[in-house]
């Protein structure tokens, strides 16, 4: 005779089968699901830009139906062979959230585009945005209009309604576009366009971040004066290190100018004042002096920390051969 224990397994698979989980997960209508909410996709039987208020009272509806048939399940299976008390758990779906489009990248990294929300409408679509780069602090000007396009395209502009348009305006006309801006701002000097700009610390560390390595680096060869408490403008170059060395090698005249063995190792970087003015005259002394030194700006790093970084977070949102 089997035991309880045995009982209660097999009652619990002819209730919740094998892999249900995943199987739910493969559903065409569900976009994503957590222990707060579940995000669906339903076909609406009307164009659902005609008419923004019946697009909502066909939504709620949507949400109460789905709240009825998963109180059903709650009330006829999980509250009596679960060993759930009604008392601490429920389910109650409700249409906080009204969008017209949107995009799931990863968990907590969505956007949508809102026309009602809590009893407000928008009748300018509003933008919710949670988790992208567009939020955080360590991108810059250029990467933030960058990415304000790519949402913009995913979650407002309708005519882009396939994922093969999609993907060409984001990954050819976009990205070309800011691309070319990047190759601007760089032949012009605007680097607070591209970097992000960083404070010399007033308190020494036990070792030498790379943006002041770059300053202690710009005061070396322009022989300046940055010090600890200035801004700063860290730009990625491509050095030869053996020239740079040799002609700096018994240079060193002040402890805010870098030393020998930073030259020969570890440089990469140039950290410029961010409140420089890049006159013409002052462009032609630090070009002249970078080309003395075959010192060149790094535009591939400085497009991979601008564009290529960003752009792969939405590579997965479009199948292979999309």
């Amino acid at each position: 005779m089997e035991d309880n224990a045995v009982q209660v397994a097999k009652h619990h698979e002819d209730i919740f089968k094998i892999d249900f989980i995943s199987t739910i997960e493969k559903h065409p209508n569900l976009l994503y699901a957590d222990t707060d909410s579940s995000y669906n996709y339903f076909k609406v039987p009307f164009n659902k830009y005609d008419d923004m208020h019946r697009t909502v009272d066909y939504s709620q509806k949507v949400a109460k139906d789905c709240n009825i048939k998963y109180r059903n399940v709650f009330d006829t299976i999980l509250k009596e062979r679960a060993n759930i008390d009604p008392k601490w758990n429920f389910m109650d779906f409700k249409s906080e959230v009204i969008a017209t489009r949107g995009f799931f990248n990863t968990k907590k990294f969505y956007a949508l585009a809102k026309i009602w929300m809590e009893g407000t409408f928008y009748e300018d679509l509003e933008i919710k945005k949670t988790g992208g780069q567009i939020l955080k602090a360590d991108t810059s000007i250029v990467t933030l209009e960058f990415l304000k396009e790519i949402y913009d395209v995913l979650t407002v502009r309708v005519e882009f309604d396939t994922l093969e348009k999609i993907r060409y305006q984001i990954y050819n006309i976009i990205k070309k576009k800011y691309v070319d801006l990047i190759t601007k701002n760089i032949r012009n000097f605007n680097f607070k366009e591209f970097v992000i700009p960083k404070k010399w610390p007033t308190k020494a560390t036990k070792t030498v971040p790379t943006h002041i390595q770059g300053a202690m680096f710009y005061n070396l060869i322009f022989d300046d004066q940055l010090r600890p408490g200035d801004s700063l403008l860290m730009v990625p170059i491509i050095i030869n290190k053996n020239l740079v060395y040799k002609k700096y090698q018994h240079y060193q005249r002040s402890p805010y100018q870098l030393q020998n063995d930073f030259i020969k190792d570890k440089l990469n970087i140039i950290s410029f004042p961010s409140d420089l003015e890049f006159s013409d005259e002052k462009k032609q002394e630090i070009i002249l002096k970078l080309q003395q030194l075959d010192i060149r700006i790094d535009f591939d790093r400085i497009l991979n920390f601008n564009i290529d970084m960003k752009l792969a977070a939405f590579d997965k949102l479009f199948p292979k051969g999309v």
